[in-house]
């Protein structure tokens, strides 16, 4: 749910905040957040930088940090960072310099698959929201960061390691919760343009449109378009995306406001071979997907791609009912539609039964594509979801003196169609009839279509919430608690067993919240919260999953308990007009926790939700930005993580003596440094970061060695050149040295005696060329 300090940032103009379809003027302001509840604290600085984009020249560390005022640990990544980092990044890759944020990209340019682990707890387990709304996926609880908004339109990225808020709409959020906001429309008519150009043919364009104040209505807008394209930068094949965003906001006297934020976005993306250890010692950038189809083959990379449609509807609105500011309401009502498969292929002997779930059949030949003499032939599967998730987030709150009490309430339903569709290919070019996996069918010789997996999940999600803060001390202490109580209903259907099995799952789980803050003096705070999260299992874990050729069953577990957590935390800040520093400790205590193993079905990776347990982290995180010193704007991460595996996991009919294992993919130790440099005219930027050794099996019996990665920005803003405000010219270099090795866990498994996990590359050496301007 959308707190207070959320919606006084939304009721922002774009005089306030750095609205970047037109040049910043010297005047703007520096945001810092405040307790759930509370309003954030606005205080004006003085900007000698004129941008197109939204660069002010002021904000601590080159935008990696904000002045903060809230109970718990907070990072904020606001323009001044994003404006200079390569336009077709995504909200995942640009948190990798936050302390904690383990992040690691199959490419890139943010094109394609993007993983964060915070905290060791990847992003299944964040609650990820965009403009008010809950964006994971609500089947398996994942966020692709590629089909948010384009970061041209991103004012701000606000991650909460570690809890979530009382009032926020998630059933995911044992790691903590990250909130995306894109800009407000200018009161000026006009717009905004890129262009972009650089290594692996990628070529970008990028407009938008602003209407300005449209008469006296109160109502503002703009609307957004890009096209992407992009060569894998390993391997054969290419990414191409198109996304829209649009967004309108209504101003009323009294400070109410509605607003309305879309984002459609529709890619066709190359799915990449994620190598194992001995794979990558081989062969290196090299271990790819062929180039060239053989017959019979099921490794040809038109074989495996990843097309996907989908479409955000968020409109939150903030209504003060009385002219004192007493009572207010925050109200978000969202929609949201995707579509598309997982491609993969697999080999067929067409003379011997396959199985559709729990049933043996014979594939018809002819009305398959199939010639009625072929004895073998090659398919396409797809993996394919079709997602309705339509919702509401309802807040009303209270204020009086030095208290103020919330409560609200959100409900959710969602349908989401799983297929796994097999379709005819191509015997002599090895290219699927369809990617989207939903024609060409190929058919039984009793006239059904085949199918590896047909079933529909239903849900509904109630969830209850009300808390409430008091200041003391003029207000120098605030107390905050709060409760809510999450109700997920689900009924799932498996259409592949005979009688339509029918499946049933609930969830209640109450999660209580504390915090506490003290302002030592103007510039010291301490700060302590205490809280509970949960995460609920994926759906696809009530199913039996068939393998088409053998039959073979993965058995579904209709009866896990999603995990649950118990987290503290303890913090100190210092900010002063020079800088800010945060350091805040943590420890977590889980029960249940989650863990997706993968599983491959049918030619496609699919996963299989396990119960590990309980497990224990706890460690520090060390945060520090600078305000501008001769242009210069230091940053500086750290973090100590220590996360220990409690129970041996049973695995088959075997047990696993994991219980003091390292979790995977938990450094020990990881740290970025950031160093900016902007004078108006000249620009730049250099960010490091080391992660250290993390494992890739429940066994910590392989891992991944430490490694730095580094990027740079260099630019040049030009004078006004006829219509062109400020045109601005910038490259993006990233990996200067060409480094390969791995850097992110794919797959995990409980043993690399009992199957080799696989792995991320780090991509190679890119340029990005960028010349962009308002008007």
């Amino acid at each position: 749910m959308p707190s207070e300090m959320q919606a006084a940032e939304k009721r922002k103009t774009p005089t306030d905040s750095a609205a970047p379809s037109h040049e910043k003027s010297a005047a703007t302001t520096e945001k810092t957040t405040a307790p759930s509840g509370q309003m954030e604290h606005i205080r004006v600085v003085r900007s000698t930088i004129r941008s197109s984009n939204g660069v002010t020249g002021t904000a601590l560390g080159g935008g990696l940090m904000t002045r903060q005022h809230e109970a718990r640990s907070v990072q904020t990544i606001s323009r001044d960072y994003i404006s200079k980092q390569a336009p077709t990044q995504n909200p995942i890759t640009l948190m990798s310099m936050n302390p904690g944020a383990n992040v690691v990209s199959a490419d890139p340019y943010g094109l394609s698959m993007s993983q964060i682990r915070i905290r060791g707890l990847d992003s299944s387990e964040i609650g990820w929201l965009f403009e008010g709304m809950p964006r994971n996926n609500s089947a398996t609880n994942l966020m692709f960061g590629n089909e948010v908004a384009d970061a041209e339109n991103l004012q701000s990225l606000v991650t909460q390691p570690g809890s979530a808020n009382y009032d926020t709409p998630t059933m995911s959020a044992s790691g903590g919760m990250s909130q995306i906001f894109m800009i407000d429309p200018s009161h000026h008519r006009g717009g905004y343009v890129d262009f972009a150009y650089g290594t692996y043919k990628t070529n970008r364009e990028f407009i938008r449109l602003e209407s300005g104040d449209i008469g006296r209505t109160g109502v503002r807008a703009w609307l957004s378009f890009s096209h992407t394209d992009s060569d894998s930068w390993r391997g054969s094949g290419d990414n191409e995306r198109q996304h829209l965003d649009f967004k309108l906001v209504k101003d009323f006297h009294n400070n109410s406001r509605i607003a309305l934020a879309v984002a459609y976005d529709n890619q066709v993306i190359q799915n990449l071979l994620f190598p194992t250890k001995a794979q990558f010692d081989k062969l290196g950038a090299s271990a790819n997907y062929s180039s060239t189809y053989t017959p019979g083959s099921t490794s040809y990379y038109k074989q495996h791609l990843l097309p996907y449609n989908d479409v955000i509807v968020s409109a939150p609105s903030v209504w003060n009912i009385d002219t004192a500011g007493h009572f207010r309401i925050d109200e978000t009502p969202y929609f949201f539609y995707g579509w598309g498969p997982v491609d993969g292929a697999v080999n067929l002997n067409l003379n011997n039964p396959v199985y559709s779930g729990t049933q043996k059949v014979f594939i018809n030949k002819v009305t398959s594509g199939f010639s009625q003499d072929a004895t073998t032939g090659v398919a396409s599967t797809a993996q394919v979801s079709q997602m309705f998730r339509p919702g509401s987030v309802t807040k009303f709150t209270w204020k009086q003196g030095h208290n103020t009490l919330s409560a609200g309430f959100w409900y959710e339903w969602m349908s989401n169609h799983s297929l796994g569709s097999v379709t005819r290919m191509d015997q002599t070019t090895g290219v699927p009839a369809n990617m989207w996996g939903n024609s060409y069918y190929l058919n039984t010789t009793g006239g059904q279509r085949l199918y590896t997996r047909n079933t529909m999940t239903y849900s509904q999600t109630y969830m209850m919430f009300i808390g409430d803060t008091l200041k003391l001390l003029k207000d120098r202490l605030t107390l905050s608690a709060g409760f809510k109580y999450t109700y997920l209903n689900r009924d799932g259907y498996n259409y592949l067993e005979q009688g339509n099995q029918r499946k049933h799952v609930l969830y209640q789980v109450p999660t209580p919240y504390f915090s506490a803050h003290y302002n030592i003096d103007s510039h010291q705070q301490i700060y302590v919260a205490g809280s509970t999260n949960f995460h609920v299992p994926s759906d696809s874990n009530m199913y039996n999953l068939y393998n088409l050729t053998s039959g073979t069953l993965s058995t579904g577990i209709s009866s896990q308990k999603s995990e649950y957590s118990i987290e503290e935390e303890l913090g100190y800040r210092y900010q002063n007009h020079i800088f800010a520093a945060d350091v805040s400790f943590f420890n977590y205590n889980f029960t249940n926790r989650q863990l997706a193993l993968p599983v491959w079905q049918n030619d496609t990776l699919v996963s299989e939700n396990v119960n590990a347990g309980g497990q224990t982290s706890r460690g520090v995180d060390v945060q520090i930005g600078m305000a501008p010193f001769h242009h210069f704007r230091p940053y500086v991460s750290f973090e100590y993580l220590y996360a220990r595996m409690d129970n041996n996991l049973a695995y088959g009919t075997t047990v696993l003596n994991t219980k003091g294992k390292t979790a995977i993919g938990s450094p020990h130790y990881q740290g970025a440094l950031g160093i900016d440099y902007d004078d108006g005219r000249i620009f730049g930027n250099l960010n490091l970061r080391y992660t250290g050794r993390q494992y890739s099996t429940f066994m910590d019996d392989e891992s991944i060695p430490g490694y730095i990665t580094d990027n740079i920005t260099l630019g040049y803003r030009f004078p006004k050149l006829a219509f062109l405000k400020v045109p601005q010219l910038q490259v993006n270099l990233q990996n200067l040295t060409n480094s390969m090795y791995r850097t992110g866990i794919y797959t995990f498994t409980p043993s690399a005696k009992i199957s080799a996990p696989t792995y991320y590359i780090n991509p190679g050496f890119a340029a990005l060329f960028t010349f962009s301007s308002s008007f």
